[in-house]
């Protein structure tokens, strides 16, 4: 699961970040996204809470165009 978080420096993943990373690598092996979310590394996450909690994933800009269509529900 850490393997899907590229932190810069010596930061280390929140809780949060490693939740998402773990339910990211679950999905992969579970679903028929694997090819797609085997490119998929997060820098970080936030939440938020509007009607509904949020969470809202940060990637690195190169991959940012590719993976902007994905909204998971």
């Amino acid at each position: 699961m850490v393997t899907k978080i590229i932190k810069f420096g010596w930061a280390k993943p929140d809780a949060s970040e490693t939740q998402v990373a773990q339910s990211l690598l679950v999905l992969k092996i579970n679903s028929n996204l694997k090819a797609q979310l085997r490119e998929l590394h997060i820098t970080k996450t936030r939440e938020m809470q509007l009607n509904k909690k949020r969470i809202i994933i940060y990637t690195s800009m190169p991959k940012l165009k590719q993976f902007q269509k994905f909204k998971l529900y």
